[in-house]
């Protein structure tokens, strides 16, 4: 399954609170592909499981030194919580960046969402 599609899949699951990594943008996205919830605090191991378990389904996170992971977070916490994006726009980013198919290469247009898409305040 594709992260964009899971994410739709899994909106209803999504809370915009911070920081919450089992309803957050890749959270619902887990909690549609299967991926068993974390107990315990943000930083404890089930956490890190957790977000593990996430970049092994969806690895070109990964890519250019976990730019996609690192960014899609960013904008869930920083512009989706705070009203200055939607989730559903947040979710059309990363169907414009993600491989066509999961077995594809990590590579990916050089494309950055908060330097293109949206200003930073």
């Amino acid at each position: 399954m594709k992260l964009s599609d899971a994410m739709w899949q899994g909106r209803k699951t999504c809370r915009l609170l911070f920081p919450d990594a089992n309803s957050d943008a890749l959270g619902c996205a887990a909690n549609a592909a299967g991926i068993p919830k974390a107990a315990g605090p943000l930083v404890s191991k089930e956490q890190l499981a957790r977000r593990q378990a996430i970049t092994r389904t969806w690895p070109w996170l990964l890519a250019n030194d976990c730019q996609y992971l690192r960014e899609i977070s960013d904008c869930f916490y920083d512009l989706v919580c705070n009203g200055k994006m939607s989730l559903k726009e947040l979710i059309g980013y990363v169907r414009s960046v993600e491989p066509d198919c999961v077995a594809e290469s990590q590579t990916h247009p050089e494309q950055s969402l908060l330097q293109e898409s949206m200003p930073v305040p």
